[in-house]
C-alpha cells in the first residue's frame, strides 16, 4: 500500500524499504517539530506572558533572538 501522490508512478516504482525509511524520515521530523513546539514555544509563550502581563506588545522580531 502506498500514499497518493500526484504521480502515481514514483510510488510503484518505490519499494517498500524505500517507502519505510521515508515514513521514518517523516516521523523524525515530525518528532523534531513536536519537540521544538515544547522547548522553543514554551519559552516563547513565557515571555509573551511576561509582556501582556506589563501591558507591552510582543514583538517577536525584538524578543526572539535565534
Amino acid at each position: 500500500m502506498s500514499l497518493r501522490t500526484i504521480d502515481d508512478q514514483f510510488s510503484k516504482e518505490t519499494s517498500f524499504w524505500r517507502q519505510l525509511l521515508r515514513d521514518f524520515r517523516l516521523l523524525k521530523r515530525i518528532g523534531r517539530m513536536i519537540i521544538a513546539y515544547f522547548t522553543e514555544g514554551r519559552r516563547i509563550r513565557r515571555l509573551y506572558r511576561q509582556k501582556q502581563a506589563q501591558g507591552e506588545i510582543f514583538w517577536v522580531d525584538e524578543e526572539v533572538k535565534s
